[in-house]
């Protein structure tokens, strides 16, 4: 049995298209600085990213 943590890809979409560009660009009148909104969006980016590296098809074991 693999002890690797994986993340289904269907929860990667999921993320992907909750957090896209347009939605994100939609809820910057929530930040108080542009620099707040573009760490805010950076920090999303790199959990996305970070998920979609640890995610598989499906779990097989």
């Amino acid at each position: 049995m693999d002890e690797t943590p994986f993340v289904p890809k269907q929860v990667v979409s999921w993320l992907k298209q909750s957090y896209s560009t347009t939605n994100l660009i939609g809820g910057l009148k929530d930040f108080k600085t542009t620099d707040e909104a573009v760490g805010y969006m950076k920090g999303v980016y790199e959990v996305i990213n970070t998920l979609d590296a640890l995610s598989r098809e499906d779990d097989k074991d």
